[in-house]
């Protein structure tokens, strides 16, 4: 098998009609699910502008009230 595999390289594995297919670590390294359901490349997804509203319920702005 050798070194890493380029992401052009797993790309075209993936629709090889000669000893086609990448193992489950290449594909996991190769795509990401975004919250928003689509499904990108790790290349892709740095430039991704998801649609999905974020809200943040970390409560951050608010001041802890227990004496711990």
């Amino acid at each position: 098998m050798g070194g890493r595999r380029s992401t052009s390289n797993l790309l075209e594995l993936l629709d090889s009609c000669v000893r086609p297919g990448v193992t489950g670590a290449e594909f996991r390294n190769l795509f990401v699910r975004c919250e928003c359901e689509l499904i990108l490349t790790r290349r892709a997804f740095r430039q991704h502008r998801c649609s999905k509203e974020i809200i943040d319920l970390t409560g951050e702005d608010t001041e802890p009230t227990g004496d711990d």
